[in-house]
Order: C-alpha cells, then structure tokens, then sequence
C-alpha cells in the first residue's frame, strides 16, 4: 500500500504554484522593507515623499509579476504522478516534474532571481543601515561634550532615539 494524492490534479497543480507564488512574493515584499528602511535612514527627506499609494502601486507589480513568474509556469509543471511497485516510498504523489529540460533551468533562475538575490540584497541593506545607525550615534556623542550638559529634556530626547536605534539594530541582527 503506497498512499496516492487523494485529490484532483487541478488541486495538486493550484497547491504548488500557491507555494511558490506566495514563497517568491514574500522574498521581494521582505526586500521592499529593507529597501524602505534604509531610504528611512539614510535618505530621511526622500522618505517623507513616499506615499501609501506608491506602496500600493508596488504590492499590486509584485503579485502581478510573480504571479506570471511564479504561478503559472509551477500550476503548469506540477503533475499527479500514479504510484505502482517501482515508485519510492518516499516520493510524493503531487509533485513538480517538468517534462521539458528547460524547466529545470527556470526552475533555478527563478530561484536565483526571487530568493536569492533579495536575500543578499537584505542582508546588504541590513549591513548598511547598521553602518548608518551606528555612525550617526558616533557622530552625537562626538558632538555632545558631555552628558552633564544636556538639559533634561534633551538628555530624555536622546535616550529615547538611542532605544529607538538599539530596537532597529535588533530587529535588523
């Protein structure tokens, strides 16, 4: 007894394509944060110009380009396959088989282009914004000749920037 997909191949075929569609959306949706917050901190004055509806605009492309990147091609290559004897046991039944070589090499450039890229992309701003933070903190203290000679509204002022920073740097770790 080898367990056999229980559902339609439409199923099968939406499942997957869902898989990779939301998987490669939510790499671009993770860069178009990291993106936004380095503009946040490096480029204050630009940020401010950013509006809700250009963040609108960009959600709508990136679903809409992944959906033909992602979806359609994975909805097309994912296939029920029918289990006999000579099918491993470990082998799903609803799997990705593209049956043309050059699927496999998309397969792996979309990887490359949607998942990959951005993660350095991420972690390149992440660098970044700590370099930032942590030069402008140097740049404060440089400036201030002592605590001592804050009144306490600044001193409260520049703790609470300093939490703010030291929030941003961990979620950034």
């Amino acid at each position: 007894g080898y367990e056999t997909w229980a559902l339609s191949k439409p199923v099968c075929q939406i499942l997957w394509a869902l898989e990779h569609w939301t998987s490669h959306v939510t790499s671009l949706h993770i860069l178009c944060f990291a993106t936004l917050r380095f503009i946040s901190v490096r480029y204050p004055h630009f940020f401010n110009r950013i509006r809700p509806r250009h963040s609108q605009i960009t959600i709508v492309v990136l679903w809409t380009i992944t959906l033909g990147l992602s979806f359609v091609p994975y909805y097309v290559w994912s296939t029920v396959i029918k289990r006999d004897s000579r099918t491993p046991p470990t082998m799903a039944s609803c799997l990705i088989l593209p049956s043309d070589p050059s699927a496999i090499i998309y397969i792996r450039a979309t990887f490359v282009v949607l998942i990959f890229i951005p993660i350095i992309l991420v972690t390149i701003f992440s660098l970044g914004i700590s370099v930032l933070v942590l030069r402008s903190r140097k740049k404060r203290q440089k400036n201030r000749k002592s605590v001592y000679s804050l009144t306490n509204s600044e001193n409260a002022s520049d703790r609470k920037r300093v939490a703010k920073e030291n929030k941003m740097m961990l979620q950034l770790g």
